[in-house]
């Protein structure tokens, strides 16, 4: 048996919004992480998976820390 590490680049996770970072209770910001072929994503909230925020775009309708995980087809 051959074992072989994986060689594997990860993928860039940057954050961008097309407004303000602030609002008032009851409104909300639009996150949009960036794109490419096979990515795949994970919104965080602090350390805690958002359930259900896997795609590209996430609505924020709360204060708090936010964070995209970015995944690639390979797994990177």
């Amino acid at each position: 048996i051959v074992l072989r590490g994986l060689n594997c680049t990860p993928p860039t996770a940057t954050i961008t919004t097309t407004t303000a970072t602030t609002f008032c209770q009851g409104g909300s910001v639009i996150l949009n992480a960036n794109t490419g072929t096979g990515l795949t994503y994970q919104w965080r909230t602090g350390t805690t998976n958002i359930a259900g925020a896997t795609n590209a775009s996430y609505t924020a309708t709360t204060a708090g820390s936010y964070t995209v995980l970015v995944s690639n087809a390979g797994g990177c």
